[in-house]
């Protein structure tokens, strides 16, 4: 459960979740199976060596036999806030959000 004093010192953090829309991080679903997380996490992460994990992550899982799809567009349009990025000036290269752009400069 992830709880939001708003007037402890991580208030900016609620007001943050709240312009977002991102109501529904705020409140979770409070009935998990945790067999079905284990399922999800272990069918989500490719069996490969680290430098070949960015090739090989493709963003879908398998959990009793469906196809889970958690990409960027997939978690945004659930949180209700699809998040929109600009064109990518190379059709080869993916547009990335400031997160991304950041962690690219550090690399």
């Amino acid at each position: 459960m992830f709880r939001v004093d708003p007037s402890g010192p991580y208030d900016y953090l609620l007001q943050m979740f709240t312009d977002r829309k991102w109501d529904k991080l705020l409140s979770p679903p409070t009935l998990i199976d945790p067999n079905i997380v284990k399922e999800f996490y272990a069918n989500a992460m490719p069996v490969c060596d680290q430098r070949d994990m960015d090739a090989q992550f493709s963003h879908t899982t398998f959990v009793r036999g469906k196809t889970i799809v958690f990409d960027r567009d997939t978690i945004n349009d659930y949180l209700g806030n699809p998040l929109t990025l600009p064109p990518s000036e190379d059709p080869t290269v993916p547009t990335l959000c400031e997160y991304g752009r950041k962690e690219e400069e550090k690399d």
